[in-house]
């Protein structure tokens, strides 16, 4: 958003120069501000949302280019169209949905306040589409147990830069549950290392978009949860890091980065070593019946919670499934509580 002021450096007839450098300060205020309202308008939406819309909405305008349709302001049929066309191609409920929510972003943030999604046309056409599949059976990731996590902590590589990393994030992501951009999103600030535990920061997450923040603890008293303490201890004391993103990108000469470690990343090293410890066939050789994501971590952790005869509503509230009106912090006594729920990982075994 551009803030011009006319004449501002040519100065008002009848004031001295004063007046013309108060206008061109302010002009220069009201561009910082327009500024930094646009930087606080697009935080308040997740950073995976932003990159999920941009695809969804660049493949909508290729879409429409190659067909010779116009894709903004787009016509409700050229929408039905495209939305039709993604079902016949069998992609996934989520995906034809997200796309919908893609084009109407568009154009709200081009100032088209009615955009073509929200014609009865195209909303009948969603409705009809989740009818359609909605005997469609989702692939759901496979939970790594408790066997399946140290098959897949072992089958790191410790005497190299890359399987120290990629056990701390199997272990960690494990134990607490996280979710693969809060793995991604762990800084050495989020850390409190202590004799007898290692406590985590999670600033943001899905369900805590206002960023209020909840600590995670892992008790070194606890085998498994030891052993993610310990592995973590081990990445950072060899890689050398003391501030900044805790899980880097590693360069083809076995030296870590500055960037961080992408969510994207964390879901192919489950699916790799899940190849290399056994648990699966590789792909290549046999199709795997199982879906082995980021997201068999934390699946894998709230399952094992459950055979080891945890309440259900703990087990909730350890994967901080928040509902509204919840706490903005957890207090000192439920990271106490999060150490015993904790403890108990694997007991049943």
């Amino acid at each position: 958003m551009a803030v011009r002021v006319g004449g501002a450096s040519d100065g008002i007839a009848g004031a001295g120069p004063a007046a013309g450098e108060d206008l061109v300060a302010l002009a220069a205020e009201l561009e910082s501000l327009a500024a930094e309202a646009a930087d606080l308008v697009a935080a308040g939406r997740a950073e995976a949302t932003h990159r999920a819309y941009a695809s969804r909405w660049r493949a909508f305008e290729t879409w429409a280019a190659d067909r010779g349709l116009i894709a903004l302001p787009a016509e409700p049929a050229t929408v039905v169209l495209h939305l039709t066309w993604l079902h016949r191609q069998g992609r996934a409920r989520s995906t034809v949905a997200q796309t919908a929510a893609a084009i109407a972003s568009a154009h709200r943030e081009a100032g088209i306040e009615t955009p073509p999604t929200a014609h009865e046309a195209v909303r009948r056409l969603l409705r009809g589409h989740r009818r359609a599949t909605r005997d469609h059976l989702q692939r759901q990731a496979t939970p790594v147990l408790l066997d399946g996590i140290r098959r897949l902590a072992a089958a790191c590589d410790r005497s190299s830069l890359a399987g120290l990393r990629d056990q701390a994030v199997l272990l960690v992501g494990w134990v607490a549950a996280l979710r693969r951009s809060e793995i991604a999103g762990l800084d050495v600030e989020d850390l409190r290392r202590e004799p007898d535990r290692t406590s985590l920061h999670i600033r943001w997450s899905k369900a805590d978009q206002n960023g209020r923040g909840e600590w995670l603890v892992l008790p070194r008293s606890n085998p498994i949860a030891g052993d993610a303490a310990h592995a973590l201890d081990a990445w950072i004391a060899a890689a050398g890091i003391q501030q900044g993103p805790v899980f880097r990108a590693i360069d083809r000469w076995g030296c870590p980065r500055t960037t961080r470690l992408s969510a994207r990343a964390v879901g192919d090293l489950v699916g790799r070593y899940a190849a290399t410890a056994g648990l699966c066939h590789h792909p290549a050789i046999e199709p795997c019946p199982h879906v082995w994501t980021g997201h068999s971590l934390r699946a894998g952790c709230a399952t094992q919670l459950d055979l080891d005869g945890v309440d259900l509503r703990q087990i909730e509230r350890y994967l901080r499934q928040s509902t509204p009106g919840m706490g903005a912090r957890y207090a000192r006594r439920e990271r106490e509580w999060r150490a015993t729920v904790a403890e108990r990982l694997g007991a049943g075994r």
